[in-house]
């Protein structure tokens, strides 16, 4: 509401800035407009005369009025107008085993990683396009209570202002940071 009211104060400053313009500006009388027409015809190319050139038919040459400009959008000065998005994002992760549960598998942005036979606390690098992306990784237990093998998922965020995203997966845990 503050902002709209804001906007109302500066387009009332503004109209009355115009018609304070309007008012003061001379009117151009017969003598005036004529000299003007005269040197119009002289400076027009090929001599043909007013209203024969190409440079008279553009749009919005038409006239000698006022033309105003409106842009409508974010402001200027926001976060993302200030730093330049990147197109890859780097993205850094560490995979642990834990006492019962050893991760074999990872999916994520398309790429598989198999994990069988590698050692503790190994760390990956790669890059992903900022959006949406699913993370899904594949624990073998060690306690045999239930079926060998679980699957887990996570969803997370690239963010196109970022640096780098780190995540660290122990056995079923993940953490995205």
């Amino acid at each position: 509401m503050k902002r709209y009211f804001n906007l109302s104060i500066k387009l009332l400053i503004s109209l009355s800035i115009f018609a304070t313009f309007v008012a003061f500006t001379e009117k151009p009388t017969a003598e005036k407009s004529k000299a003007q027409n005269q040197e119009i015809v002289a400076r027009d190319r090929h001599g043909r005369g007013r209203g024969h050139s190409r440079t008279r038919h553009g749009r919005g040459r038409h006239g000698g009025g006022f033309q105003f400009r409106v842009e409508i959008g974010a402001p200027r000065d926001r976060y993302y107008y200030e730093r330049p998005y990147r197109e890859y994002v780097r993205v850094n992760c560490e995979v642990f085993d834990t006492k019962y549960a050893k991760v074999r598998e990872i999916q994520i942005g398309g790429r598989v990683i198999y994990l069988n036979g590698a050692r503790d606390g190994r760390r990956y690098y790669f890059s992903l396009r900022p959006g949406y992306h699913t993370i899904k990784w594949r624990v073998e237990n060690e306690d045999y209570f239930g079926s060998k093998y679980r699957n887990y998922s996570r969803n997370f965020r690239v963010e196109r202002d970022r640096d780098q995203i780190d995540i660290t997966i122990k056995g079923s845990s993940i953490s995205v940071r």
